[in-house]
């Protein structure tokens, strides 16, 4: 048969009838070749910039988060004064004109329909998200520019986008080409605005992330701004957002133009030799798992393994700054120099990540304010250009991700509180609600009660179906039924527990149960090892566990009213992020809005332990050499 190829109007017919839309063609075709040596600035010997993840704070210039009463026009301008206050100490703090918000710096609810009742309600749907993003964007520029910020970029972050999930056919799904526009035209439109003459700005020219993504240079670095969001009302199948289980029409993707756009910035930087530094910003954590803090948690979507990673690794990208998680997460790539920065700002009083930068080094400063307004220093990262010699120290210590990232022996339990020797840290100490630790032949484990992460944290690698895995001992002749751990919601209806039910394992998992196939008692008083790992986007089904180093399966509950638990995925819910509703409880399942602890487990649990990626089998053979022998 022969090929043929022939044009019609708006589409490209290629081959054996395939069609491809015309506009994609065009895209494919755009010419992106950013200059970036033309205006090359003498770049001073030392500088530096201020990164501001997740604000959250630009939406009360509208309305006030708690109530959602709308903020009078006095309060708006008292709030721009305090802003501008704010903002102003850290120009002169940090010697600097450069701001960069990895996204989030609103919350962008502007479709909802009580908005509508309370704000310009006689203007049409679109006028009043216009009026709407005047009023927080045009309040959020004018403080941080009377504060001394000349050069601000800023990230798309989803609440730009009015936050997750976007279902297919709702408001928020039809209103993010709005919500994209306004947002170009404000950040990206505001860089080109404000740049000097014939200075370089780069932007994905003919794509719909025309000026939300863009690239510029400053003194001897370029930094690049990247729209992280892709919106399709296709639905395909990526679109499966495990974080709520529902369809979603928006990802975390960077594909096609848009990509090609990316690789010829990159290069172009890279080809310059007055450039030292390249530094990207967007809103989402590529390298995962991270910290988080009363956060859904939405990655990147493939990861390390995204087309989108390979070309920061392949051009050298100095760092990543994102945010989402609303904490401090530093990674080491694996394979390169290529730093990810995950910092929190909250409100401008709150945190702050400083990054100065000279010829030889950058230096990243992570710093809290206390109540009286001083900077305290947190954690600090410093890099050298040939890759050698990094130092760190507090909160920007990297997290190695190939070791546990919590780990709780109960050895050094003090004022109820049990220390996370894991790479996670502090931030994930166990306390107990109360739980008794008993001691014995140089060994100490949990006994009773239960011990949970401590307020507002969540364990991420939970999220999205991650890989994972859990390893722990726990003995028991109670014939009862007990949580040996959990992390869901109050009820158990929505996440994850492991039960000893009447010496076997059951699992529950949104309203499915499943059990272990296992034939004997586990109640028998004897200490028993279990491991529990997954792989990426693993169903419930492909769940590997080991009892006592020996694998066993998931098998249909008597009680299940359907097969459709094989199907599950195994996502482990957003439910560890916020209590008092979703808490990860050890030995019960603590729930903190009641203070009580909800089937707890009789019996003593010693040495759990989790990481953020599956366990190997010599790996797992080892844990159970090390952990059968108390």
């Amino acid at each position: 048969m022969r090929k043929f190829l022939f044009l019609i109007p708006g589409v490209l017919i290629i081959g054996w009838g395939g069609l491809v839309a015309l506009q994609e063609i065009r895209q494919w075709m755009l010419d992106f070749s950013p200059d970036f040596s033309a205006t090359a600035p003498s770049a001073p010997e030392d500088w530096s910039f201020v990164v501001l993840p997740d604000p959250h704070n630009a939406e009360a210039y509208l309305q006030t988060k708690a109530a959602r009463e709308m903020t009078s026009e006095a309060d708006r301008q008292a709030l721009i004064e305090e802003h501008t206050r704010l903002y102003g100490q850290m120009v002169r703090q940090f010697e600097t004109d450069i701001l960069l918000v990895p996204g989030d710096l609103a919350d962008g609810e502007w479709f909802t329909k009580d908005l509508e009742t309370r704000f310009e309600p006689q203007l049409s749907y679109t006028d009043r998200v216009r009026a709407a993003a005047d009023i927080v964007y045009g309040s959020f520029f004018q403080a941080a520019e009377q504060a001394g910020f000349k050069t601000i970029l800023v990230a798309t972050g989803d609440h730009e986008y009015g936050d997750d999930p976007w279902v297919p056919l709702s408001r928020r799904d039809a209103s993010i080409p709005v919500f994209r526009e306004l947002f170009a035209s404000y950040f990206g439109g505001h860089v080109k605005r404000t740049l000097p003459e014939n200075a370089a700005y780069s932007t994905p020219t003919g794509t719909v992330f025309e000026d939300t993504s863009y690239a510029v240079r400053i003194n001897n670095a370029v930094f690049v701004t990247v729209d992280m969001f892709s919106h399709t009302a296709r639905l395909p199948k990526q679109a499966l957002n495990v974080l709520k289980g529902d369809l979603q029409t928006v990802t975390g993707t960077v594909k096609g133009a848009h990509l090609r756009w990316l690789e010829s910035v990159l290069k172009a930087a890279r080809a310059e030799d007055s450039i030292e530094y390249v530094f990207v910003q967007g809103h989402l954590p590529v390298l995962n798992p991270v910290r988080g803090r009363n956060t859904s948690i939405m990655y990147f979507d493939d990861g390390q393994h995204s087309p989108f990673w390979h070309l920061l690794r392949e051009y050298e990208v100095d760092a990543y700054f994102s945010g989402e998680v609303h904490t401090d997460t530093l990674i080491e790539d694996a394979d390169t120099a290529l730093l990810q920065v995950t910092t929190r700002a909250g409100v401008p009083r709150s945190m702050v990540t400083s990054v100065q930068v000279d010829a030889d080094t950058f230096t990243i400063t992570q710093y809290s304010y206390t109540p009286d307004g001083t900077l305290v220093e947190t954690g600090r990262y410093t890099a050298k250009t040939d890759d050698t010699d990094a130092s760190s120290s507090g909160v920007l210590t990297p997290v190695d991700l190939t070791e546990p990232l919590l780990n709780y022996d109960f050895d050094a339990v003090r004022d109820n509180r049990v220390p996370n020797a894991g790479g996670f840290g502090a931030y994930y100490d166990l306390v107990c609600a109360p739980c008794g630790v008993t001691r014995g032949n140089g060994n100490s484990f949990l006994t009773g009660g239960a011990a949970y992460i401590t307020e507002g944290y969540a364990s991420p690698t939970f999220l999205r179906s991650k890989p994972t895995t859990v390893s722990f001992r726990f003995r028991s002749d109670d014939q009862g039924r007990g949580v040996l751990f959990s992390a869901a919601n109050a009820s158990l209806s929505k996440g994850f527990a492991l039960f000893l039910d009447a010496g076997q394992l059951e699992v529950k998992h949104f309203y499915k149960r499943a059990r272990v196939d296992f034939d004997g008692n586990l109640a028998d008083g004897a200490w028993h090892h279990v491991t529990l790992r997954h792989s990426d986007n693993a169903p419930l089904v492909d769940l590997q566990i080991t009892v006592d180093g020996q694998p066993h399966q998931l098998v249909e509950w008597p009680m299940t009213e359907s097969p459709s638990w094989r199907d599950l995925l195994l996502t482990w819910r957003r439910g560890l992020d916020s209590p008092p509703n979703h808490v990860l409880s050890l030995g019960g399942h603590f729930v903190k809005r009641d203070a009580e602890t909800r089937a707890a487990f009789q019996g003593d649990i010693d040495d759990f332990r989790l990481w953020g990626r599956t366990l190997d089998d010599w790996e797992t053979e080892a844990l159970v050499q090390e952990f059968l022998d108390p």
